[in-house]
């Protein structure tokens, strides 16, 4: 197959090729939702193997991962300029610096993928070693650790893709390993190199004659999603919290004989474990079938710890389950003390969430087992494994509004709905002013309210027994295929310099 002259004579020059993975990388991100054009994931993953190829050497390889990574997370996660500016009233310098330091990292992050384009002569073995470092490159930007952004997998783009089929074996990770694989044989077909085409099709040939969307069998449960639509501004008022209890207790009221009612993260803006009585006394209508998001304040090591919580109310109390993974300079500031110097004198705000780091028990509303996820966990495939394997439903607090009408609540959403296939558990989703879903075991969105909208989203999900293999190994599988792919390429590195050896 002939590549136009005009496309081959803009990768002859080392700023052609810069350019056009910058171009790619800010063109990836519309494969994603709201826009859900998935092929433009693994057509802009081909093109950066292309210019990958034609690199004069392993520095212009690291510039051009680096280019590709500073588009896909400048174009792909805008939205926290606009959160920075719009609701955590940041000068726009500071914001901007802040973004570009963002972007500085996350680039140098994806250029970890340099190292896995090296060619052996084996197009197939070639198109799994680059699928292992897009694989590798996502697995080590969502570990937890202060500066991660589990965000923009390939696998998430696929989501409604045949390729999904690969979700309940190797999570998101298989996925995207897949997608990464096809890009890279696509793109050795471009040069007539028709060997890693074959296998490419045939890991697509499952997910073309699968039903997507099977039916689901098993007992039914009813919920009800709250989404109060109250501005930020409103909410996080002295008196907020109080308002907003009037206005999530009025709203529930549409839903008398729901099994499970859902109010979003922060629905009560205040430490509730210091208004205890009070708050179980106003909503002891909802007791046995209420979850809500709010604020716990307990004393730790002789200091006021403040918990990000999920409540249920049982009996008249109220019981918590603590935030785990926070949003880094959101809800908590990494090295505060060294970064603190720069940060407070230019007015940034200095969050100072606790995360919980003990284990905890999983929570429950009557006989229903709860896998909880508050708002940025969810992006964590482990650590919501942990929690979602072993319950019966996967139950999301979430408050969106921080990051404006953008892509970003519609990103968000697709994530939960990748953490209910992964796991074959249904997930329901509750927030402020939107994106508030039921979504089903397959990932599919059953029903969900419009944004910017004060409503309650009244449906029902069906449970599932079923543990998928992810669910029961997690990465293990996707690491054992990592293994098997090192294995190759080890030994066909060892073929080749021995025949060079003899050659010579």
């Amino acid at each position: 197959m002939r590549l136009p002259h005009w496309w081959v004579r803009i990768w002859q020059y080392n700023g052609g090729r810069l350019f056009v993975a910058l171009g790619a990388g800010s063109i990836y991100p519309f494969a994603f939702a709201p826009f859900d054009l998935w092929p433009l994931a693994i057509l802009t993953l081909l093109v950066l193997h292309q210019i990958v190829q034609r690199a004069n050497g392993f520095g212009q390889i690291l510039g051009i991962c680096f280019l590709f990574g500073i588009g896909k997370f400048g174009s792909g996660a805008y939205w926290i300029l606009v959160s920075l500016v719009g609701y955590a009233e940041i000068h726009l310098s500071v914001a901007i610096g802040f973004f570009i330091v963002f972007l500085v990292l996350t680039g140098t992050l994806f250029s970890v993928l340099a190292f896995f384009t090296r060619q052996s002569g084996n197009a197939v073995l070639n198109a799994l070693v680059f699928a292992t470092g897009v694989t590798i490159v996502e697995i080590l930007i969502s570990l937890p650790w202060p500066l991660s952004f589990p965000w923009l997998h390939v696998g998430y783009a696929l989501i409604d893709a045949p390729l999904s089929v690969f979700a309940p074996i190797g999570g998101v990770w298989a996925v995207s390993f897949v997608g990464g694989f096809t890009a890279a044989a696509l793109s050795f077909l471009l040069s007539r190199n028709w060997h890693a085409f074959a296998p490419a099709v045939a890991l697509w040939i499952p997910g073309l004659f699968l039903s997507t969307n099977p039916s689901v069998d098993g007992d039914s449960v009813s919920v009800a999603l709250v989404q109060g639509n109250i501005p930020l501004a409103e909410k996080w008022t002295l008196d907020g919290w109080q308002e907003s209890l009037v206005k999530y207790r009025w709203l529930s009221r549409m839903s008398p004989s729901t099994d499970l009612i859902v109010w979003p993260e922060s629905a009560l803006p205040t430490v509730v474990s210091a208004q205890d009585d009070e708050v179980s006394d106003k909503v002891a209508e909802l007791d046995g079938r209420l979850v809500f998001g709010a604020l716990e304040g307990k004393k730790l090591a002789g200091r006021e710890a403040v918990f990000n919580a999920f409540v249920t109310v049982d009996h008249g109390e109220l019981n918590f389950f603590r935030k785990e993974r926070l949003v880094p300079f959101g809800e908590y500031i990494p090295f505060r003390n060294e970064l603190g110097r720069f940060l407070q004198p230019i007015g940034y705000p200095m969050s100072s969430i606790t995360p919980s780091t003990t284990v905890q028990t999983l929570p429950r509303v009557g006989e229903l087992r709860l896998g909880p996820a508050i708002c940025y966990e969810i992006a964590y495939p482990e650590l919501v494994r942990r929690r979602g394997s072993i319950a019966d439903l996967i139950v999301v607090l979430s408050e969106d509004s921080w990051l404006g009408d953008t892509t970003g609540p519609w990103q968000h959403l697709q994530i939960a709905r990748m953490r209910a296939l992964e796991l074959n558990r249904p997930l329901v989703r509750a927030t402020n002013d939107g994106v508030t879903a039921i979504v089903d075991s397959n990932g599919v969105v059953l029903a969900r309210l419009e944004r910017y909208r004060e409503d309650v989203l009244l449906g029902s999900v069906v449970l599932q027994e079923d543990r998928t293999l992810y669910a029961r190994f997690g990465l293990l599988p996707i690491a054992g295929l990592f293994v098997v792919v090192s294995l190759m390429h080890a030994l066909m590195s060892q073929r080749n310099r021995l025949r060079r050896t003899l050659a010579s």
